[in-house]
Protein backbone atom coordinates (compact mmCIF):
# COMPACT_ATOMS: atom_id res chain seq x y z
CA UNK A 1 0.00 0.00 0.00
CA UNK A 2 1.29 3.42 0.63
CA UNK A 3 4.91 4.38 2.39
CA UNK A 4 4.96 3.22 5.58
CA UNK A 5 5.50 5.94 7.85
CA UNK A 6 8.44 7.06 9.87
CA UNK A 7 9.61 4.87 13.07
CA UNK A 8 9.02 7.66 15.66
CA UNK A 9 5.01 6.95 14.26
CA UNK A 10 2.60 5.31 16.73
CA UNK A 11 1.26 1.94 15.19
CA UNK A 12 -2.20 3.33 15.61
CA UNK A 13 -2.32 7.65 14.82
CA UNK A 14 -3.07 9.89 17.76
CA UNK A 15 -6.46 11.73 16.76
CA UNK A 16 -7.39 12.80 20.14
CA UNK A 17 -6.64 16.74 18.63
CA UNK A 18 -9.83 16.18 16.86
CA UNK A 19 -12.30 15.92 19.36
CA UNK A 20 -10.84 18.97 21.32
CA UNK A 21 -13.92 21.42 21.36
CA UNK A 22 -11.77 24.61 20.14
CA UNK A 23 -11.75 22.84 16.70
CA UNK A 24 -15.44 23.69 16.26
CA UNK A 25 -17.09 27.38 15.83
CA UNK A 26 -20.41 28.49 17.20
CA UNK A 27 -23.28 28.51 14.40
CA UNK A 28 -25.03 30.98 13.65
CA UNK A 29 -28.99 31.59 14.19
CA UNK A 30 -31.34 29.40 12.03
CA UNK A 31 -34.39 30.05 12.29
CA UNK A 32 -37.01 28.33 9.31
CA UNK A 33 -39.69 30.60 8.32
CA UNK A 34 -43.53 29.38 9.58
CA UNK A 35 -44.99 26.28 9.03
CA UNK A 36 -41.89 24.71 9.41
CA UNK A 37 -40.67 24.38 13.09
CA UNK A 38 -37.52 25.44 14.62
CA UNK A 39 -36.46 21.85 16.33
CA UNK A 40 -36.80 18.98 14.91
CA UNK A 41 -39.72 16.53 16.31
CA UNK A 42 -38.89 14.57 19.17
CA UNK A 43 -38.32 11.20 18.09
CA UNK A 44 -35.53 12.41 15.81
CA UNK A 45 -34.49 14.73 17.69
CA UNK A 46 -30.89 12.70 18.97
CA UNK A 47 -30.59 10.38 15.51
CA UNK A 48 -27.90 12.41 13.79
CA UNK A 49 -28.45 10.13 10.71
CA UNK A 50 -32.54 11.38 10.52
CA UNK A 51 -32.23 15.12 11.16
CA UNK A 52 -29.28 15.21 8.23
CA UNK A 53 -31.50 12.99 6.34
CA UNK A 54 -34.78 15.30 7.12
CA UNK A 55 -32.69 18.31 6.41
CA UNK A 56 -32.34 19.83 9.98
CA UNK A 57 -28.70 20.70 9.35
CA UNK A 58 -27.90 23.35 11.90
CA UNK A 59 -29.39 20.20 14.59
CA UNK A 60 -27.23 18.04 12.51
CA UNK A 61 -24.42 20.10 13.05
CA UNK A 62 -24.79 21.15 16.81
CA UNK A 63 -24.83 17.14 17.33
CA UNK A 64 -21.79 15.96 15.57
CA UNK A 65 -20.08 18.56 17.30
CA UNK A 66 -21.64 17.11 20.82
CA UNK A 67 -21.21 13.44 19.83
CA UNK A 68 -17.20 14.12 18.69
CA UNK A 69 -16.13 16.39 22.16
CA UNK A 70 -17.87 13.65 24.25
CA UNK A 71 -15.68 10.75 22.58
CA UNK A 72 -13.53 9.09 25.51
CA UNK A 73 -10.33 10.60 24.99
CA UNK A 74 -8.43 7.52 27.22
CA UNK A 75 -10.34 5.11 24.94
CA UNK A 76 -9.48 6.69 21.62
CA UNK A 77 -5.31 7.08 22.80
CA UNK A 78 -5.11 2.87 23.20
CA UNK A 79 -6.15 3.10 18.86
CA UNK A 80 -9.51 1.85 19.15
CA UNK A 81 -9.95 1.36 15.00
CA UNK A 82 -13.92 1.53 15.71
CA UNK A 83 -14.08 4.37 17.87
CA UNK A 84 -11.52 6.58 15.50
CA UNK A 85 -13.58 5.85 12.88
CA UNK A 86 -16.47 6.97 14.28
CA UNK A 87 -14.88 10.43 14.87
CA UNK A 88 -13.94 10.65 11.35
CA UNK A 89 -17.56 9.56 10.23
CA UNK A 90 -18.81 12.40 12.56
CA UNK A 91 -15.99 14.78 11.27
CA UNK A 92 -17.73 13.80 7.87
CA UNK A 93 -21.39 14.98 9.11
CA UNK A 94 -20.23 18.35 10.80
CA UNK A 95 -18.80 19.29 7.13
CA UNK A 96 -21.35 18.25 5.45
CA UNK A 97 -24.15 19.73 7.16
CA UNK A 98 -22.21 23.04 7.27
CA UNK A 99 -22.05 22.83 2.96
CA UNK A 100 -25.76 22.11 3.14
CA UNK A 101 -26.42 25.35 5.42
CA UNK A 102 -24.13 27.58 2.75
CA UNK A 103 -21.49 27.93 5.71
CA UNK A 104 -18.52 27.05 3.51
CA UNK A 105 -16.26 29.55 5.27
CA UNK A 106 -16.65 28.39 8.45
CA UNK A 107 -16.52 24.43 7.30
CA UNK A 108 -12.99 25.51 5.94
CA UNK A 109 -12.01 26.86 9.16
CA UNK A 110 -12.89 23.72 10.96
CA UNK A 111 -10.94 21.69 8.39
CA UNK A 112 -8.15 23.04 9.23
CA UNK A 113 -7.82 21.21 12.46
CA UNK A 114 -7.87 18.30 10.00
CA UNK A 115 -4.36 19.15 7.99
CA UNK A 116 -3.38 16.74 5.93
CA UNK A 117 -5.73 14.13 5.81
CA UNK A 118 -3.10 12.00 3.44
CA UNK A 119 -0.14 12.13 5.84
CA UNK A 120 1.58 9.73 7.83
CA UNK A 121 -0.32 10.90 10.66
CA UNK A 122 -3.44 8.88 10.18
CA UNK A 123 -1.67 5.63 8.79
CA UNK A 124 -1.27 2.67 10.68
CA UNK A 125 2.68 2.28 11.07
CA UNK A 126 2.50 -1.40 10.37
CA UNK A 127 0.71 -1.68 7.24
CA UNK A 128 0.58 1.98 6.07
CA UNK A 129 -2.91 1.61 5.65
CA UNK A 130 -5.48 4.63 6.22
CA UNK A 131 -7.82 5.19 8.59
CA UNK A 132 -9.80 7.95 6.93
CA UNK A 133 -12.66 7.32 5.15
CA UNK A 134 -13.05 7.80 1.45
CA UNK A 135 -15.56 10.12 2.28
CA UNK A 136 -14.25 12.34 4.13
CA UNK A 137 -11.04 12.30 2.34
CA UNK A 138 -13.09 13.75 -0.84
CA UNK A 139 -14.91 16.27 1.26
CA UNK A 140 -12.09 17.73 2.98
CA UNK A 141 -10.80 18.77 -1.11
CA UNK A 142 -13.49 20.37 -1.48
CA UNK A 143 -14.13 22.42 1.40
CA UNK A 144 -10.15 22.73 1.98
CA UNK A 145 -9.58 23.98 -1.01
CA UNK A 146 -12.21 26.66 -0.53
CA UNK A 147 -13.33 27.83 -3.84
CA UNK A 148 -9.39 27.77 -5.14
CA UNK A 149 -9.51 25.53 -7.87
CA UNK A 150 -6.04 25.17 -8.88
CA UNK A 151 -5.31 23.72 -4.82
CA UNK A 152 -8.37 21.28 -5.48
CA UNK A 153 -6.59 19.78 -8.30
CA UNK A 154 -3.44 19.16 -6.45
CA UNK A 155 -5.51 17.73 -3.64
CA UNK A 156 -7.23 15.55 -6.44
CA UNK A 157 -3.37 14.60 -7.48
CA UNK A 158 -2.24 13.40 -4.14
CA UNK A 159 -5.98 11.51 -3.53
CA UNK A 160 -5.20 9.88 -7.46
CA UNK A 161 -1.84 8.65 -6.13
CA UNK A 162 -3.23 7.37 -3.08
CA UNK A 163 -5.38 5.47 -4.89
CA UNK A 164 -3.10 4.42 -7.06
CA UNK A 165 -0.87 3.34 -4.45
CA UNK A 166 -3.99 0.90 -2.88
CA UNK A 167 -4.56 -0.45 -6.41
CA UNK A 168 -1.21 -1.52 -6.89
CA UNK A 169 -0.88 -2.80 -3.56
CA UNK A 170 -3.76 -4.95 -3.92
CA UNK A 171 -2.97 -6.24 -7.68
CA UNK A 172 0.27 -7.20 -6.39
CA UNK A 173 -1.46 -9.13 -3.13
CA UNK A 174 -3.83 -10.72 -6.26
CA UNK A 175 -0.67 -12.36 -7.98
CA UNK A 176 0.08 -14.50 -4.92
CA UNK A 177 -0.85 -17.98 -5.94
CA UNK A 178 -2.33 -19.40 -2.10
CA UNK A 179 -5.32 -17.29 -2.10
CA UNK A 180 -8.07 -18.67 -1.41
CA UNK A 181 -11.57 -18.45 -2.87
CA UNK A 182 -12.52 -16.22 -0.35
CA UNK A 183 -9.57 -13.93 -0.02
CA UNK A 184 -9.69 -13.76 -3.88
CA UNK A 185 -12.53 -12.22 -3.83
CA UNK A 186 -12.34 -9.74 -1.33
CA UNK A 187 -9.48 -8.52 -2.92
CA UNK A 188 -10.86 -8.34 -6.47
CA UNK A 189 -14.14 -6.59 -5.07
CA UNK A 190 -11.28 -3.83 -3.11
CA UNK A 191 -9.65 -3.87 -6.45
CA UNK A 192 -12.74 -3.35 -8.67
CA UNK A 193 -13.84 -0.32 -5.84
CA UNK A 194 -10.15 1.76 -6.03
CA UNK A 195 -10.51 1.54 -9.34
CA UNK A 196 -13.66 3.59 -9.28
CA UNK A 197 -12.56 5.63 -7.13
CA UNK A 198 -9.44 6.28 -9.62
CA UNK A 199 -11.52 6.92 -12.55
CA UNK A 200 -14.63 8.88 -10.88
CA UNK A 201 -11.31 11.61 -9.31
CA UNK A 202 -10.58 11.59 -13.29
CA UNK A 203 -14.29 13.20 -13.18
CA UNK A 204 -13.64 15.70 -10.42
CA UNK A 205 -10.54 16.79 -11.27
CA UNK A 206 -12.48 18.00 -14.61
CA UNK A 207 -14.79 19.48 -12.59
CA UNK A 208 -12.13 21.16 -10.78
CA UNK A 209 -10.08 22.34 -14.54
CA UNK A 210 -13.70 24.11 -15.61
CA UNK A 211 -13.28 25.98 -12.45
CA UNK A 212 -10.04 27.15 -13.63
CA UNK A 213 -11.64 28.06 -16.79
CA UNK A 214 -8.96 25.29 -18.51
CA UNK A 215 -11.68 24.37 -20.96
CA UNK A 216 -9.08 23.40 -23.44
CA UNK A 217 -7.43 20.52 -20.49
CA UNK A 218 -11.25 19.47 -19.05
CA UNK A 219 -11.91 18.71 -22.38
CA UNK A 220 -8.65 16.89 -23.36
CA UNK A 221 -9.09 14.81 -19.72
CA UNK A 222 -12.31 13.74 -20.64
CA UNK A 223 -12.33 12.93 -23.75
CA UNK A 224 -8.55 10.66 -22.87
CA UNK A 225 -10.95 8.85 -19.96
CA UNK A 226 -13.07 8.25 -22.58
CA UNK A 227 -11.24 6.60 -25.12
CA UNK A 228 -9.20 4.56 -22.14
CA UNK A 229 -12.47 2.97 -21.51
CA UNK A 230 -13.45 2.29 -24.61
CA UNK A 231 -10.07 0.47 -25.44
CA UNK A 232 -9.65 0.79 -29.20
CA UNK A 233 -13.35 -0.06 -30.17
CA UNK A 234 -13.61 -3.19 -27.65
CA UNK A 235 -15.66 -2.36 -24.96
CA UNK A 236 -15.44 -3.92 -21.71
CA UNK A 237 -19.54 -3.92 -20.69
CA UNK A 238 -18.28 -3.07 -16.92
CA UNK A 239 -16.88 -0.25 -18.43
CA UNK A 240 -20.26 0.89 -20.70
CA UNK A 241 -21.76 2.68 -17.48
CA UNK A 242 -18.45 5.13 -16.54
CA UNK A 243 -18.48 5.98 -20.33
CA UNK A 244 -22.18 7.47 -20.25
CA UNK A 245 -21.24 9.43 -16.95
CA UNK A 246 -17.96 10.91 -19.47
CA UNK A 247 -19.56 11.54 -22.34
CA UNK A 248 -22.55 13.31 -20.41
CA UNK A 249 -20.07 15.55 -18.46
CA UNK A 250 -18.61 16.01 -22.20
CA UNK A 251 -21.49 17.19 -23.38
CA UNK A 252 -22.54 19.55 -20.73
CA UNK A 253 -18.93 21.19 -20.97
CA UNK A 254 -19.39 21.49 -24.56
CA UNK A 255 -22.63 23.39 -24.21
CA UNK A 256 -21.04 25.38 -21.57
CA UNK A 257 -18.84 26.89 -24.56
CA UNK A 258 -21.75 27.30 -26.74
CA UNK A 259 -20.90 24.45 -29.37
CA UNK A 260 -24.28 22.42 -29.26
CA UNK A 261 -23.42 20.77 -32.34
CA UNK A 262 -20.54 18.40 -30.46
CA UNK A 263 -22.30 18.60 -27.00
CA UNK A 264 -25.20 16.44 -28.46
CA UNK A 265 -23.10 14.24 -30.51
CA UNK A 266 -21.69 13.25 -26.98
CA UNK A 267 -25.11 12.84 -25.81
CA UNK A 268 -26.24 10.28 -28.00
CA UNK A 269 -22.77 8.31 -26.77
CA UNK A 270 -24.72 8.16 -23.03
CA UNK A 271 -26.14 4.67 -24.77
CA UNK A 272 -26.89 2.61 -22.00
CA UNK A 273 -29.47 5.47 -20.21
CA UNK A 274 -32.14 6.92 -22.62
CA UNK A 275 -33.33 9.21 -20.14
CA UNK A 276 -30.08 11.11 -19.60
CA UNK A 277 -29.22 11.25 -23.03
CA UNK A 278 -32.54 12.55 -24.10
CA UNK A 279 -32.44 14.80 -21.30
CA UNK A 280 -29.18 16.07 -22.47
CA UNK A 281 -30.36 16.25 -26.03
CA UNK A 282 -33.44 18.14 -25.14
CA UNK A 283 -31.06 21.46 -23.46
CA UNK A 284 -29.72 21.16 -26.09
CA UNK A 285 -32.60 22.16 -28.17
CA UNK A 286 -33.38 24.57 -25.33
CA UNK A 287 -29.63 26.75 -25.82
CA UNK A 288 -30.50 26.91 -29.72
CA UNK A 289 -33.95 28.71 -28.64
CA UNK A 290 -35.73 25.51 -30.63
CA UNK A 291 -38.51 25.03 -27.74
CA UNK A 292 -40.93 22.68 -30.22
CA UNK A 293 -38.18 20.42 -30.67
CA UNK A 294 -37.04 20.92 -27.07
CA UNK A 295 -40.77 20.29 -25.61
CA UNK A 296 -40.94 17.31 -27.74
CA UNK A 297 -38.02 15.56 -26.35
CA UNK A 298 -39.06 16.50 -22.78
CA UNK A 299 -42.38 14.57 -23.61
CA UNK A 300 -41.09 11.73 -24.69
CA UNK A 301 -39.28 10.60 -21.32
CA UNK A 302 -40.32 8.74 -19.01
CA UNK A 303 -40.61 10.30 -15.89
CA UNK A 304 -42.19 7.92 -13.75
CA UNK A 305 -40.04 7.98 -11.26
CA UNK A 306 -40.32 10.98 -9.49
CA UNK A 307 -37.84 10.21 -6.75
CA UNK A 308 -35.15 10.79 -8.83
CA UNK A 309 -33.16 13.79 -9.86
CA UNK A 310 -33.10 13.17 -13.32
CA UNK A 311 -37.32 12.98 -13.52
CA UNK A 312 -37.26 16.48 -11.90
CA UNK A 313 -34.50 18.35 -13.82
CA UNK A 314 -36.96 16.98 -16.74
CA UNK A 315 -39.67 18.62 -15.62
CA UNK A 316 -38.00 21.70 -14.97
CA UNK A 317 -36.78 21.80 -18.38
CA UNK A 318 -40.49 21.32 -19.60
CA UNK A 319 -41.77 24.30 -17.19
CA UNK A 320 -38.66 26.42 -18.84
CA UNK A 321 -39.82 25.74 -22.54
CA UNK A 322 -43.49 26.16 -21.34
CA UNK A 323 -42.40 29.69 -20.21
CA UNK A 324 -40.76 31.12 -23.15
CA UNK A 325 -43.41 29.57 -25.37
CA UNK A 326 -45.90 32.49 -22.94
CA UNK A 327 -47.75 29.35 -21.49
CA UNK A 328 -47.08 30.33 -17.78
CA UNK A 329 -50.11 28.65 -15.96
CA UNK A 330 -48.55 25.27 -17.59
CA UNK A 331 -45.44 26.25 -16.40
CA UNK A 332 -46.41 26.46 -12.45
CA UNK A 333 -48.75 23.75 -12.91
CA UNK A 334 -45.73 21.35 -14.20
CA UNK A 335 -44.11 22.48 -11.12
CA UNK A 336 -46.57 22.61 -8.53
CA UNK A 337 -47.52 18.85 -9.78
CA UNK A 338 -43.55 17.93 -8.69
CA UNK A 339 -44.13 19.41 -5.22
CA UNK A 340 -47.07 17.51 -4.71
CA UNK A 341 -45.08 14.36 -5.55
CA UNK A 342 -42.38 15.01 -3.14
CA UNK A 343 -40.14 15.95 -5.89
CA UNK A 344 -38.72 18.91 -3.80
CA UNK A 345 -35.51 20.29 -4.13
CA UNK A 346 -33.78 23.79 -3.97
CA UNK A 347 -33.98 24.41 -7.55
CA UNK A 348 -37.24 23.76 -7.99
CA UNK A 349 -38.51 25.34 -5.23
CA UNK A 350 -36.86 28.86 -6.14
CA UNK A 351 -38.43 28.69 -9.92
CA UNK A 352 -41.53 27.94 -8.75
CA UNK A 353 -41.26 30.98 -5.96
CA UNK A 354 -39.89 33.37 -9.41
CA UNK A 355 -43.19 32.55 -11.25
CA UNK A 356 -45.59 33.17 -8.00
CA UNK A 357 -43.32 36.40 -7.59
CA UNK A 358 -44.14 37.37 -11.65
CA UNK A 359 -47.85 37.21 -10.35
CA UNK A 360 -47.49 39.80 -7.62
CA UNK A 361 -51.37 39.52 -6.60
CA UNK A 362 -50.37 36.28 -5.58
CA UNK A 363 -47.04 35.52 -4.85
CA UNK A 364 -46.72 35.64 -0.55
CA UNK A 365 -50.10 34.26 -0.39
CA UNK A 366 -49.00 31.12 -2.81
CA UNK A 367 -45.20 30.84 -1.45
CA UNK A 368 -47.10 30.57 2.27
CA UNK A 369 -49.99 27.80 1.14
CA UNK A 370 -46.86 26.09 -0.61
CA UNK A 371 -45.12 25.65 2.44
CA UNK A 372 -47.84 24.28 4.36
CA UNK A 373 -48.33 21.98 1.61
CA UNK A 374 -44.88 20.59 1.93
CA UNK A 375 -45.29 20.21 5.55
CA UNK A 376 -48.70 18.36 5.49
CA UNK A 377 -46.68 15.87 2.62
CA UNK A 378 -44.50 14.92 6.11
CA UNK A 379 -41.94 16.93 5.01
CA UNK A 380 -39.91 18.33 8.03
CA UNK A 381 -37.50 21.00 7.28
CA UNK A 382 -36.23 22.21 3.81
CA UNK A 383 -32.26 22.51 2.09
CA UNK A 384 -32.49 26.33 1.78
CA UNK A 385 -35.49 29.06 2.82
CA UNK A 386 -33.73 31.52 0.68
CA UNK A 387 -36.14 31.80 -2.10
CA UNK A 388 -39.19 32.98 0.08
Amino acid sequence: MASKPRNNMPEIPDITHLVDQRCFHTLPVYNPPQPFSMSPPEEIAGDLEALYRERFYKHAADLARRQIIETPVEQLRTGDLGLIRRVFDLWTVRQSALIMMRLASLAKEEAKYLDDLLSARYRIASTGQSVVPWKLKLLAVRVQAGGDSQAGIARYYSLARDARSELSAIRRQLRTEDLNETSRETLEAEAHLWSDRLRNLGLYTSTMLVGTKDIKSALELLESMYDDCSNLGSVDPENVPFMGKVAFALGLLYLQIGDTISARQWFKNVEQDEVLRDLGISVCSIADLDWDTAESTLNKIDVSDTASSIPIAVKNNLAVTEIYKGRLNNALKILEELTEAGAITPTLLRNLSILYDLRQDIGKKAKTKLLYALKEQGIKALETYDFL
